[in-house]
Parts: structure tokens; sequence; C-alpha cells
């Protein structure tokens, strides 16, 4: 195997190189061969395989990077869509660089591309400006405008309802003497009724027929019309997946594994296991590997890391299997099809062919792979509880977390070592009873130039999952995943970025690169230059690699041996300390009011409880009273003499009675 290179760049369109004295470019490239454009103007087809081998004898790379990435394989209708969708952006960016989505500049860009396109149906502005956001995002790369696929057959019905129509394919379909669809179908209805799974949506007969019609072709032949039948299709069918190299084709799928495995520190339940796996189609060896285990399902983060596990040396040297591939195929599943995944590919070089969801005979390497897998393996694992298609090993999802018997790394060595030791070594069909570590050794000893790496190493590691915008503290850096990454590049980054006038009362953002795979760093692009550094966590319990699952391991382990506690609610009026400083409070307050009591009885001069009453009441009542005279005052001063002298008589009455009846 050659040495990591650090000037490939691969065949793809785009890729320049000397061969005979004359300079060359690549104008298209697929599985199987270029179309070369030299420096005299001709044109020229040259198969893939003889440009690869040619690579250190006589051919040189020229290198030349894009601005715009390498585009997958297309057909010509998905080209002109890309092509249709670009212009538009374009012709946006190029009206308004800063401001591309303005409404001021949007309308004219769009009417200028319309006349360049003659396009009857312009798309609406709140569209071309969601294409423009997708390019950005993505780096500026045309992947981010391709069409995300549509859902499996899943999305309309119900497990139950697929489940039981799968059986009766198997049982009624795929058999040597075998029932007409019709007849499938009113089976399938009958039973739909039996299992009392009328309240969802049950397909109609046109759709149970085109599943019928999806299915695996030579499938079908071998169960209907036997084994010869079956081999003689099955040759004509795999024409089409056929690869004259290592490396030109790579199938990437995951498997939804039902075990159950425990933390490595306190042995606690962690849940089921998710593996996807990228396997080369030439030599049927396993690349490598990634995994997540427990909640969730499959992510772009385990997409990304599966793909630079595949590319990248592994540690163990029993596993020498690695490369960068020319065509991933993958299915249109939502980690596959994202944005941030498609970025990650073009800014690499590598080719991508999406097939259809829920059609796996369209990966048929990797799902023979994974039938494999069961049989030599995880059967024989203990806690492993089948899967619902197998029978006589499934069992209740719910028995996952008693049957709990392997934790993670174990589960991991198990796997590398089922895969080291026994799949790389062991003689297959495909390839004549030959061990796909054999055809790996004996291709990589011919054409050493077949194995080759991506130019940028340290950027391609320190890739991430997503890519999207995050703000820039002045001291904490960048946030992503609830973690902190810092360094003192990014405080002159903050620094310089902080006087620049796109940045005046708004927040300065920065495109970064993050995964729950490998929180240990992060990738953060310069948004004014090409520039890119990776950011350190600031948690220094944060080792290399480490994921957000370990990162949770971890920190439980902390408190390994500690009860756990509820929440438990502050009741102040529980506390004595409460009611006696309340008592204390009153107390104070008591005594200020009887204090500013007294003030006021000395500034009036009146004293309760002392001297005569009836004369201090007089004397009060004659400062208040008007000194003016009028007529009638006589009988009025008469009238108050009498009832001046009706409360002198009263008021003694009324006291003797207190005393007499009230309780001293």
């Amino acid at each position: 195997m050659q040495p990591l290179s650090s000037s490939y760049t691969s065949f793809t369109a785009g890729a320049q190189f000397e061969l005979d004295g004359l300079h060359h470019e690549i104008l298209y490239s697929d599985s199987e061969g270029v179309l070369l454009l030299d420096e005299n103007g001709k044109r020229k087809d040259m198969p893939l395989l003889t440009l690869q081998g040619l690579v250190g004898n006589g051919l040189k790379f020229v290198i030349a990077k894009k601005e715009v990435p390498v585009l997958p394989v297309l057909t010509d209708i998905q080209h002109k869509q890309l092509n249709r969708k670009m212009t538009y952006v374009e012709y946006a960016i190029a009206e308004a660089p800063q401001a591309p989505t303005s409404k001021q500049y949007s309308s004219i860009a769009r009417e200028k591309a319309r006349t360049k396109l003659s396009d009857p149906n312009p798309p609406g502005l709140s569209t071309i400006n969601e294409w423009i956001r997708k390019y950005i995002a993505a780096l500026k790369s045309e992947y981010a405008l391709l069409p995300e696929g549509g859902h499996g057959r899943n999305s309309k019905f119900s497990s139950d309802v697929t489940d039981l129509a799968d059986e009766v394919i198997v049982n009624y379909i795929l058999v040597p003497e075998p029932f007409s669809t019709v007849e499938a179908y009113e089976i399938f209805k009958v039973k739909v009724l039996k299992e009392g799974l009328t309240e969802g949506k049950i397909p109609a007969a046109s759709t149970f027929a085109n599943w019928i019609s999806e299915l695996q072709y030579f499938e079908v032949i071998n169960a209907q019309d036997g084994f010869i039948a079956k081999d003689m299709a099955s040759r004509q069918m795999l024409k089409k997946f056929s690869c004259p190299h290592l490396l030109g084709r790579v199938e990437f799928d995951a498997i939804h594994i039902q075990i159950g495995l425990l933390d490595d520190g306190t042995r606690k339940y962690r849940g089921s296991i998710i593996i996807m796996v990228a396997i080369d189609v030439f030599s049927r060896c396993i690349l490598g590997y990634s995994y997540h285990v427990g909640k969730g399902g499959e992510s772009v983060e385990l997409t990304t890391q599966c793909v630079q596990n595949a590319v990248m040396p592994k540690a163990r040297e029993d596993w020498s299997m690695c490369g960068l591939m020319s065509l991933a195929a993958c299915d249109a599943g939502a980690s596959f099809v994202s944005t941030h995944f498609t970025g990650f590919l073009a800014q690499f070089n590598i080719n991508r062919l999406t097939t259809a969801v829920k059609k796996p005979y369209r990966k048929p390497f990797v799902e023979n792979f994974f039938k494999t897998l069961r049989k030599q393996l995880l059967t024989k694992l203990k806690g492993y509880l089948g899967s619902a298609r197998y029978k006589g090993v499934y069992k209740e999802k719910s028995d996952l977390k008693k049957e709990a018997f392997y934790t993670v790394s174990e589960f991991r060595e198990l796997f590398e070592n089922y895969i080291c030791e026994n799949y790389h070594q062991s003689g297959h069909e495909g390839l004549r009873n030959r061990s796909p570590a054999s055809v790996w050794n004996d291709a990589v000893g011919k054409m050493p130039g077949l194995v080759t790496f991506p130019e940028d190493i340290e950027l391609f590691k320190a890739w991430g999952g997503r890519l999207d915008s995050r703000k820039l503290h002045p001291t904490r850096g960048i946030t992503a995943n609830k973690h902190c990454f810092n360094s003192r590049t990014l405080g002159k980054w903050y620094s310089e970025l902080y006087g620049n006038p796109s940045y005046i009362n708004k927040p300065i953002e920065l495109m970064v690169s993050h995964s729950k795979q490998d929180i240990s760093k992060v990738l953060v692009f310069h948004p004014k230059s090409s520039d890119w550094i990776t950011l350190p966590n600031t948690n220094p319990t944060v080792y290399s690699g480490m994921s957000e699952l370990e990162f949770t391991m971890q920190e439980e382990l902390k408190y390994e041996g500690i009860e756990e506690a509820t929440r438990k609610v502050f009741d102040v009026n529980e506390q004595i300390i409460h009611h006696e400083a309340s008592a204390q409070n009153k107390a104070e307050n008591d005594e200020k009011s009887k204090v500013k009591g007294n003030q006021k009885q000395e500034k009036t001069g009146v004293t309760l409880g002392e001297g005569n009453l009836k004369s201090a009441l007089s004397n009060l009542s004659q400062q208040q009273r008007p000194q003016e005279s009028f007529e009638g005052s006589e009988a009025e001063n008469e009238e108050d003499n009498v009832d001046a002298q009706v409360i002198a008589e009263q008021k003694p009455r009324k006291i003797v009675e207190v005393k007499i009846h009230g309780e001293y």
C-alpha cells in the first residue's frame, strides 16, 4: 500500500494531470471510465482502471482546486434541473453579493435568469431564496440543491400493516406455485380484518402490486423456478453492479441490531446498537464502520464517521483495507441525502450514487453482508433477540434490557474480531472461493496507485457530521452540543472581525462542523477567507475522539455508589429560623408604633386617661369653632349645650356598665 499522498486528486470532473508530455483535464467520469480533454483540444475516452494504474508511472497530477466541488453521477434530467437552479442562484449572488436574498435585487436577478433560460415557469422568490440559503450553508456546493428524495413505504402505513404484507408476499408469492397478485391481495385483506388492523390506512391493490414488482427479481425466480434459473437471472442482473477495480464502488448502509448493551464502567443498560458499514464491491472487504448506542436513529454524524473510518488507516494491523472511494452508493435516507453529508462528499471529491429507499436489491452486496453477519455472528451472541423477519429467534423489544449481557467495548471487540479474523479470511462464492483479504492484497500489489487518500488529510479527519452557523463569543468561543470550544487563534479572529463593517450591530457568526460522535473538537471556517482551524473542547475531562455517549458514561461514573435522590421542594414555613425572624420583626414594628403614638400625643398636649376629659374636649371644640356670629347662633348654642349635657350624663353610665359587666 502506498503511503499517504499529500498531492492526490481523484479522477473526477475538473481534475488535471500530465501524461505523455501533454496536459489533460477530465471533463466527465464515472465508475468505469473518463472523458479527457488534452491541451490540443482533442477529446478521448479512457478506462478508469488504466489511468489509476498509471499513477506514479508517468501520470502526474496538477493540483488545481475547483471552486465548485464535483457533482455526483446524475442523469441528463437531473443535470438540467440542477443547472436551472444554479442559474437562478448565480444571478442572485451576482446582483447582490452581500445580500442575495434581499427583495430589492431578487426580482431583477430572477428576471435576468428567466430570460437566459427562456423559462416559461420561473420559480417564486421564496423558492430561490431557499436555494440560495442551502447553497451558502453547504459552503457553496451544488450538492445542496439536489432533491432530498422521498419517504419509504412505511411513511403512510403502520409497521404492523407492512409486516403483514411482507408475510403474505413471502408465503403466497415467493413459492414454487405462486398465487396471482390479485389473489394474494385478497388474502392480505382477510388477514388485515383478522388481525384487527382496519383503524389505520390500508394499501390499495395497486400499491400492493407495486411492492411485489419491487422485489429482488432473482429471489422471486429462485422461489418459483428453482436455483438454476435464479443463478442465470442473477448473473444477468449483477452485470449492472460489476466493478472492475478496488474502491470503484463502495456501498453504505446501516443495520439496527436487537441486542442490549451495558456501560463499560457502571454496567448499566445503555440501549441497542446501530452499526453503519462500508463494503468494497470489488473485493467484498469491509472498509470501515461507525456505531451508535442508545436512543436515536441513523444520523448524518454516523454516516460521516463511517466514511472517515473507511478512508483512513485503522489502528488494527490486521485491518489494512482503506482508501478514498470513487463512488459511494447509498440509499435516499435522511442521513445520506442531507445538505451536511452532500457538502462533505463535495468537499473531498467523492461521487455519490443514490438508490431508492426500501429497495435493498439496489445495494445487494452490503445487504448480503448483513445476512451473513446475522447467521455467523449475531445469532451466536448471548442477548441477541433477532429480527421479526427471522422466525424462531425474535422476542419483544422490552426484553432487551433484561437480556443485556455485553458491554459496548466488548461488543465492538467481538465485531472487529469477526471482520478481521473470520469474514475477511473466509472464501466467498462471488470471489470464486477466494477470501476478501487475498483479493485486496493481490489488487494492491499489482496496482498500488488504486489506494489513495484525500489531499488535505487533516481537514478530512476533522470534518464533523453537521455544518451550521454558530455565534462567536469573545470569551467562551464557540458553543456546540452544549460544549464550549476555544483557542487563541479564535480570539485573534474575533479581534479581526469585530471591527469589520459587515458585523456592525450584529453578532459574528462562523460556519462550524461538529458531531456528537466526536465532541473533542470542532472545525471552524473563517467567514472572510478560506482558512479553517480545529478547536479543542475546553472541558479537560474530554479526551480525543470521545463521543457524547462516552461523555455521559464518564459523568455517571463519577457518582457511582452514591444513591440517587429525588428533588425536595424547600418550604420556608417549616424552618424555625423563619418563625423567629418573623416574631422579632413583629416586636420591632410594635415598638415603633408605640413610640410613634407617644410622639403624637405630646404634640397635641392630650394625655389619655389623665385630667378632666370633658374640659379637654370642650377646649378642642372651642378651638375649631368659627368666630363669626349669625342669626340663630344663640339657639344653636343652647342646643349644643343640651347635647353636651346629655353626653356628660350618659358617659358615666356607660363606664359603670363596662366595669360591672366587662372582664378585666
